[in-house]
């Protein structure tokens, strides 16, 4: 048996060995490797993004959050309109003026450009419900989360999420809170 030596292949054979050892294969593993670390720099700049998204997405759910859970201090502590929602009234003339002078400030208050609607519920029967005033009794009935509400022993605002009225499809996150700061208390809301 004859052992291998180059100088028994043609030279075309040769040339095609030198080529593929000192061209081919090299540019092949530096194009693999220079794709590999492409492909590991393009993953952590995008898990990085992600990542800075996701805090920002976070960062400003908070101040939403906390711009919501702010106007319901406000609401909270506010006497008038603990007044405006335990009066009987014996006019919607008399109710509509107190909503005019105590309400409608809050209702239509650019301050909080988050705050896409503010609604109050109680069941104080004199009251017509309509701009942002709503039924309790009625609304408990269809509304699984007002009955939680109810029912809970702690006066801290609630961040919820429900689905939106206008489109059953898509969801809204609500801040609710009884507003009961006032001991002279004979209404709910």
């Amino acid at each position: 048996m004859k052992k291998f030596h180059l100088n028994n292949i043609n030279l075309k054979n040769q040339l095609l060995i030198v080529y593929f050892l000192a061209v081919f294969i090299p540019i092949l593993l530096t194009n693999i490797i220079f794709y590999h670390v492409t492909i590991s720099n393009v993953k952590k700049q995008k898990e990085a993004d992600l990542t800075l998204a996701i805090e920002h997405m976070a960062d400003s759910f908070e101040r939403v959050v906390n711009d919501a859970i702010g106007i319901s201090s406000t609401l909270y502590t506010d006497k008038m309109l603990h007044d405006f929602l335990e009066k009987d009234y014996h006019s919607i003339v008399e109710y509509v003026q107190d909503y005019d002078n105590v309400w409608r400030n809050y209702k239509y208050s650019t301050l909080y450009s988050s705050i896409q609607n503010i609604l109050l519920y109680t069941d104080n029967q004199t009251v017509l419900y309509a701009g942002g005033v709503r039924n309790l009794t009625e609304s408990a009935e269809t509304k699984e989360w007002i009955k939680e509400v109810l029912e809970s022993d702690t006066y801290i605002p609630k961040v919820i999420r429900t689905k939106e009225e206008s489109n059953p499809e898509s969801y809204v996150f609500s801040v609710i809170r009884i507003l009961n700061h006032f001991h002279s208390n004979t209404k709910e809301k």
